[in-house]
């Protein structure tokens, strides 16, 4: 039966609805219909059909500019593992797990056992989930992969092995239904100054700065003695004897990586409360803003790092624009803190928000617009015989806008006035 703290949370969030974007709400309505979303930008990528708007008559795409964040992933270090065997097989020794703890152990297990000498890398799904894309991208844009006379492909990767082989999956699965296309794959520091540019001080500074909000957020209305009271038999003994004050953090951290392993049926979420889920996902969302979007605190700063990355893509897109030109797409693989910057300077749907640490999940969810394979693709159209060229925008391969910037018929751009918006955020 719902508790009445989830009654309340559902009738607060309903009335919020009326009053913020569809978009941006980051509601309990929501959660329900995808818990996915609970685990923020560790949610899996999952595709949602769409339909295309058409382009004005004689309009054909020709060129797909695209970057995306490596796809799922294991965990990045053994620390959560580690920390959850130390404190459930201590207890096991002391005969204080409970039936319910008893499960939670074989799951660490399992988790522990597809990451070991593994930790940070592209997970099955991740490769999945990048070949799928792909495949759709050719599917749906016949024409760009079509042109006899536009088979060239540039692909460039962080140097990360998650990325790597994120864009070998991704020309991988391309190459399969056009073996004719011919591909330029790049990586190296080279790359990375514009792909991922480094900005540890910066990192640093805002995530000090934050990181006490954040915890406080964890604990708001959290009972932590419940999920003792689920695992063991002696609440005290345990917090004692096995340290395990602390233990729903490591549980949710675990969690966020079970879709990302294809384990879900395990289905450790269960563990934990609706609520709980909620406040631990808005801490690790209002967390992820305020480090890599436009938020009132830190925003000036941060997307500024964003600054190469798009001027790369404006020039890219008009060398394929030229008319001896035989580029059909420009890939770049990357990770969430490239793409989150990028979005916020672009000023995407969603990602135009400004806001504040403590309010950014009034407007925005992490796990809507960052998820596990994340992806921004610019496509262009032309006419034969027309210098006008046409571009519509894909975030996670839906249309999407500018807010800010009008479009010029449905969801397309005249790519003259597009450029001139781009080349002003980073000029």
């Amino acid at each position: 039966m719902m508790k009445a703290t989830h009654r309340l949370l559902l009738s607060v969030m309903a009335a919020l609805a009326g009053s913020l974007p569809a978009s941006a709400q980051f509601s309990a309505e929501k959660f329900q219909a995808e818990p996915g979303l609970f685990f923020g930008n560790h949610h899996v990528y999952v595709f949602k059909a769409t339909a295309d708007t058409p382009a004005p008559e004689g309009y054909e795409p020709f060129y797909i500019s695209h970057i995306g964040r490596h796809g799922s992933r294991r965990n990045t270090g053994s620390g959560n593992h580690e920390r959850l065997l130390r404190i459930l097989e201590e207890a096991e020794e002391l005969d204080l797990l409970t039936a319910a703890g008893d499960t939670l152990l074989a799951h660490v297990y399992r988790h522990r056992q597809l990451s070991d000498e593994m930790y940070g890398m592209l997970s099955e799904r991740g490769a999945r989930e990048h070949r799928e894309i792909a495949a759709r991208m050719f599917s749906r844009f016949p024409a760009v992969f079509g042109n006899e006379g536009r088979k060239e492909v540039f692909a460039a990767s962080s140097q990360s092995e998650r990325c790597l082989i994120s864009m070998a999956c991704f020309v991988e699965s391309l190459k399969g239904m056009d073996p004719l296309l011919h591909f330029d794959i790049r990586t190296g520091p080279r790359y990375m100054k514009y792909i991922m540019k480094a900005t540890p001080e910066l990192n640093e500074e805002i995530r000090r700065a934050i990181d006490p909000a954040v915890s406080a957020m964890r604990r708001e209305g959290i009972d932590r003695d419940r999920i003792l009271r689920v695992l063991f038999t002696d609440v005290e003994t345990a917090k004692i004897c096995c340290k395990a004050g602390n233990i729903i953090s490591d549980i949710y951290s675990l969690c966020n990586y079970e879709e990302c392993l294809d384990l879900g049926h395990l289905r450790t979420s269960d563990l934990l409360t609706f609520d709980e889920l909620y406040t631990l996902s808005r801490a690790a969302s209002n967390r992820l803003y305020t480090l890599m979007c436009n938020s009132v605190e830190y925003g000036d700063r941060r997307i500024r790092s964003a600054d190469d990355l798009l001027r790369d893509i404006v020039t890219r897109a008009d060398a394929a624009l030229a008319p001896a030109s035989r580029r059909a797409a420009d890939l770049r693989f990357s990770h969430d803190y490239a793409l989150l910057p990028l979005l916020s300077l672009i000023g995407t749907e969603g990602m135009d928000v400004r806001t504040t640490q403590q309010e950014a999940d009034r407007y925005w969810c992490a796990g809507e617009m960052m998820p596990m394979a994340a992806n921004l693709q610019m496509i262009f159209y032309r006419h034969p015989g027309s210098d006008t060229v046409l571009v519509k925008l894909l975030h996670n391969e839906r249309e999407t806008c500018i807010p800010s910037l009008d479009t010029d018929i449905g969801p397309y751009y005249r790519w003259d006035r597009l450029r001139t918006y781009l080349e002003g955020k980073y000029d």
